[in-house]
């Protein structure tokens, strides 16, 4: 009889590109073998993976991030320049942009806002800071089996197998953003959600192989499998 266990861990964590975008990665992975007696013999493989994600991934077209840059980004802003005034407000208490509505010379006293917000774009680390954006990943698979060995011909194994996620979000839009903007359609708001989903198959096999009068050889495989699958969603949001 024996017993056979490998245990490790691993961590990843990644600082985006993107401002404010992180990822923050666990897995724990194992594998058993035990030998039970001669005939019999188990095992379980099981990995177990968590992660946390921040930031803004959305690459649509004429999103705050990427699709501004490729599609209609003024090819002589300073980026630094923008950074360093991340932040800055307009006096009107809204965010400062680079893309004003109007033209200098068009401002009306008696309407500051429609010479002061953002027409479509906003400062890019601005926008990106007056997010608040996170999901978390849980999942968990692998397998448990029970193997019966008869002689060094005849096998059977049973097996289940699964892989179950758990996922969570939730979306913060800042009510500056909505002020801050003109033309942009975007909306102060909330949003959360959650899934989860389960993977499970129930298996069994059994094998014959033998070689008779040298040259004649018999290899024989039965089996079945049982699968099921659930999956859960419940989303809720403001406007």
């Amino acid at each position: 009889n024996y017993v056979s266990v490998r245990l490790s861990f691993s961590k990843q964590f990644i600082q985006g590109i993107i401002p404010n975008s992180k990822s923050d990665r666990n897995v724990v992975s194992t594998s058993t073998q035990i030998e039970l007696n001669k005939y019999f013999s188990a095992g379980v493989n099981m990995n177990f993976n968590t992660q946390n994600i921040y930031g803004d991934y959305n690459d649509g077209y004429s999103n705050q991030s990427s699709g501004n840059f490729g599609q209609w980004n003024h090819r002589d802003l300073d980026i630094n320049i923008m950074k360093e005034l991340r932040g800055l407000l307009t006096p009107t208490g809204t965010l400062a942009s680079w893309n004003w509505t109007s033209n200098p010379n068009s401002y009306d006293p008696s309407r500051p806002n429609d010479f002061f917000t953002g027409n479509y774009w906003y400062n890019f680390y601005s926008y990106q800071d007056n997010l608040d954006q996170r999901q978390r990943r849980d999942r968990l698979y692998g397998d448990v089996y029970l193997n019966f060995k008869l002689n060094s011909h005849f096998n059977i194994r049973g097996t289940v197998r699964r892989d179950q996620s758990n996922y969570y979000f939730e979306n913060k839009t800042k009510s500056i953003l909505e002020k801050s903007g003109s033309q942009t359609g975007l909306k102060a708001g909330f949003g959360t959600g959650e899934r989860y989903q389960n993977e499970t198959n129930y298996e069994a096999i059994a094998s014959y192989n033998n070689t008779f009068f040298k040259d004649l050889g018999v290899n024989l495989l039965a089996g079945g499998n049982v699968f099921t699958f659930i999956r859960k969603d419940l989303n809720a949001s403001t406007v």
